[in-house]
């Protein structure tokens, strides 16, 4: 705890070796520093929480609504996402449907959205702006007319002022965001996140994590080969087995016999394909033999 306190990290006897860079050494996952977290922050915390694509209402058509139209009107093979997405009836989205929307969807679909909805969320905004000011300058007179009125062994009432409104949506954010999707494919940062346009609180230590990538593919070598997708993939596969609410040991064994009861049956159909004569195969797949 000492040590911890003292550097803001745990030890590990890997300290010791003269070599052990602990900052070049520990690996950054990019599945899910990239995609689960530097895209969906943009995505849900930036501008579905930020109110930046709204749903539609009864009698209004809205930025979700245009990206769903879209959504619906494209084919993107291995890359389709829930039809609702980013709304709550969408679900939550895994790291593969982040890294369609980031890379292949958004990119497409974003400034076509900006390029809509631009100039009314704007008008919003300056509204906004106009309707502050006024009641900020309300607020300077209650705040003067307070100290004058105030007798001087009282306290005075104290008053928050009124917050100042925020964009919904920045002219040029589209563009920052194919920066975003050209740096998730290549795995550098360029210009990820703009002062000017996002506030500290927006700012997620993933932001700085993905500095570090481009000097872990060149020392590991490419993505696909330290990522967690497989992992992941993995999990996902052992959490679909029965496990009949087993306990004490019996959960391993009976997702073990589950596993083994899968690769029989593959082995079966394979084996069976492969002693089929060729005409029946191509009854069945309609595909030539020759």
């Amino acid at each position: 705890d000492k040590f911890f306190k003292a550097t803001g990290m745990r030890w590990s006897e890997f300290v010791r070796l003269p070599y052990f860079d602990a900052v070049r050494m520990t690996i950054i996952d990019p599945m899910h520093n990239l995609l689960i977290g530097v895209i969906k922050n943009h995505w849900y915390a930036t501008w579905i929480q930020g109110s930046s694509l709204q749903s539609n209402t009864s009698k209004v058509k809205r930025e979700l609504g245009l990206i769903h139209e879209y959504l619906n009107s494209m084919r993107l093979d291995g890359y389709i996402p829930a039809k609702q997405v980013g709304e709550p009836a969408g679900g939550s989205l895994s790291a593969d449907t982040y890294k369609g929307l980031g890379t292949v969807f958004l990119p497409v679909v974003i400034p076509l959205v900006w390029d809509a909805f631009l100039d009314p969320a704007t008008k919003d905004y300056n509204a906004s702006l106009e309707s502050f000011e006024k009641r900020m300058a309300t607020w300077d007179l209650n705040e003067a007319s307070q100290v004058i009125r105030q007798p001087l062994n009282k306290s005075k009432k104290v008053t928050e002022p009124p917050k100042p409104p925020e964009r919904r949506m920045h002219p040029g954010e589209e563009w920052i965001f194919l920066k975003l999707a050209t740096a998730t494919k290549i795995y550098m940062q360029y210009e990820l996140m703009r002062e000017d346009m996002y506030s500290q609180s927006k700012m997620k230590p993933n932001h700085h994590y993905i500095m570090h990538l481009p000097d872990q593919i060149k020392d590991y070598g490419p993505v696909y080969g330290f990522w967690c997708f497989l992992g992941e993939q993995l999990n996902k596969l052992l959490k679909s087995f029965k496990s009949n609410n087993w306990g004490g040991g019996q959960l391993e064994v009976s997702m073990m016999r589950e596993w083994g009861r899968d690769v029989q049956l593959h082995q079966t159909i394979s084996g069976f394909f492969s002693l089929m004569p060729c005409w029946a195969y191509l009854q069945l797949t309609d595909v030539s033999c020759f």
